[in-house]
Formats: C-alpha cells, sequence, structure tokens
C-alpha cells in the first residue's frame, strides 16, 4: 500500500531538502537514517541503487560500487538520481522502512544509499543537495558483521577498472591480495578511498560510526546541526536502539559492536585486514577500537603509503 498512499499524496519532493547518507554495508547507514527521519518527520527511500531489487537503477547503468568520476557525463544516472531525489522510484524494497502511518505524512525524504561512496563526489557535482552524510566504521568491525551474518566475503572482490585507471598507484596494492580477508579489506578501501581523497575538498560530512556509540545524543545533535536540524528532545531512547537490520547480538549489547571483533575475528584475520588499509593510507583505523579522528576529519586528501 505504502506507494499507492506516497504517490497519492504527491510523491515530488524537492531535491534540494533530501538528506543523504552514504556508507559501506554493515557502517550503521540503516541506524542514522532512521534516527534522522524520526527527528524531521521523514520517511527513508531504501537503497534505491541496489541493482538487484531495484530494476531501473540496474537499467541507469548502476552496478555494486558505481565508481563515477565528478566531471562525468552520465544522462542515464543523472535521470535515475533525480526521480530517486524526487521520491518517485517506489518499490516494496525502497519503501521497506516506512511503516503505513508513516507514509501519510512524510515531510521530507532521507535517502540511504549504499553503493554511493564511489560517485558521491558526482553526485554533489550534478545535485544541490545539503552536505551528505558518509557513515565509516571500522573495517575489522564490518568484517565481523558480513561473518556474523553469513554474507560471502568473495563476491566483493573484482576489482573496478575505473578507480584503477584514477588512481594507478594502488594498483600494485589489489595485485598482491590473497587471502579473502584482504580482497575485503581493499574492497573497503577502495570505496572510502575515493570520497576521502576527492581534492575539491570535502562537501559531505564524515560521521564514524564509532563516535556515535561513544558519545550518543551529543555527536547525534551535532550531526543533526551540520543539517540546521534541531535534535528533539526524545531522541536519547532513540540512539540505544538498534536499527531493525542489527544482529541479535547489538541488540543484547550495543557497545559490542566496538570491540566484539578483537574476539571475533583471529590475529591473523586482523592482520590482514590492517595491511591493506596501511597500504591504502586509510590506517587512521587500527587495533584501537576508535579512529585516529584528527587524521580521519583531517583537510588534506588521502594518500597511499
Amino acid at each position: 500500500m505504502n506507494p499507492l498512499i506516497i504517490r497519492a499524496n504527491g510523491c515530488d519532493y524537492p531535491v534540494e531538502d533530501v538528506l543523504v547518507i552514504s556508507g559501506y554495508f554493515r557502517s550503521g547507514t540503516t541506524w542514522v537514517a532512521e534516527l534522522v527521519a524520526k527527528s524531521v518527520g521523514g520517511g527513508i527511500v531504501f537503497e534505491p541503487f541496489h541493482v538487484d531489487h531495484v530494476p531501473e537503477a540496474k537499467q541507469a547503468g548502476f552496478t555494486y560500487h558505481n565508481f563515477r568520476h565528478p566531471e562525468e557525463s552520465w544522462p542515464e544516472g543523472r535521470e535515475f538520481v533525480d526521480r530517486v531525489l524526487r521520491g518517485r522510484v517506489l518499490n516494496r524494497w525502497t519503501i521497506a522502512h516506512i511503516p503505513l502511518k508513516g507514509a501519510f505524512r512524510m515531510r521530507r525524504l532521507v535517502a540511504k544509499v549504499n553503493a554511493a561512496n564511489q560517485m558521491l563526489p558526482w553526485l554533489v557535482s550534478h545535485f544541490e543537495i545539503p552536505k551528505p552524510l558518509l557513515l565509516i566504521r571500522h573495517p575489522c568491525a564490518v568484517l565481523s558483521s558480513w561473518l556474523n551474518r553469513g554474507w560471502r566475503l568473495n563476491q566483493w572482490i573484482k576489482n573496478d577498472p575505473g578507480f584503477v585507471s584514477t588512481y594507478p598507484e594502488l594498483e600494485s596494492v589489489l595485485k598482491s591480495l590473497k587471502h579473502e580477508e584482504e580482497y575485503f579489506a581493499a574492497r573497503w578501501c577502495v570505496d572510502y578511498y575515493v570520497p576521502l581523497a576527492y581534492r575539491s575538498g570535502k562537501p559531505f560530512n564524515i560521521v564514524p560510526f564509532e563516535k556515535l556509540v561513544v558519545d550518543g545524543t551529543g555527536y547525534l545533535a551535532q550531526v543533526l546541526s551540520s543539517w540546521d536540524i534541531d535534535m528533539p528532545p526524545d531522541m536519547s531512547d532513540e540512539i540505544r536502539r538498534p536499527s531493525e537490520r542489527a544482529s541479535g547480538t547489538i541488540a543484547q549489547n550495543y557497545e559490542s559492536v566496538l570491540n566484539g571483533w578483537q574476539s571475533s575475528l583471529t590475529r591473523v584475520q586482523i592482520e590482514r585486514v590492517l595491511r591493506v588499509v596501511e597500504e591504502f593510507g586509510l590506517d587512521f583505523y587500527s587495533r584501537d577500537v576508535e579512529p585516529d579522528y584528527q587524521r580521519l576529519f583531517g583537510t588534506e586528501p588521502i594518500r597511499s603509503k
């Protein structure tokens, strides 16, 4: 019913008002999207670029990773993204996180767009939207979450020719990969290297998952204020509530998401992940639970080792 209700209520939202949240899978994007949607009385457009669930995305040329140069002309992609941001791409997948009663009174759209990190510079170059949020989480924690859910790793190891041609200095790192944990880490690195290496500044806000967990409502208030949004007074309970897609372990002990990977992964797995992360120059994540925030938030573009 939701697509029909949303269409009946005039699904043509202003592009300049859409709040975009990007990040790698299992990095907290659903959780943050839910918090933001509740803060603004909005509805979540859920992963509209997912080619397995949104046929229009595949027809427009989307893939699982979507590397795009900021200045690249991509008419099909631009038209599709415009429809997404206006709330016109509606199916059972994209509206899965909009409750029935919420479909009647969606004041603002929150686009939760996994598989968009590598096209984030392109997105902000072609659309006048509020600064997107780029969610980032420790790669070892992400790997642990994938393994806990029984997701395959080797489906994400293909090198992106667009990335390699743009950053040839990293081709030797990609060719040195041998183990599935290294391939996984490289995929995580590629996804974040593109936006973090963007040399025209960062027209998006970096949001470390760990800081949201540690600082709670204080940091959430800062995140919302970057969009000129006041945090509702009842968000202190909401921020400790796991998303619908959180694992059972998270629901039982939310803080375990910070250090659970240190016990769930072997020493060898951790070493393999961190070796690749260091080679990419993204070693603001290390054996510590939290990143080096000063380096992560630094203004200098990321450079590989």
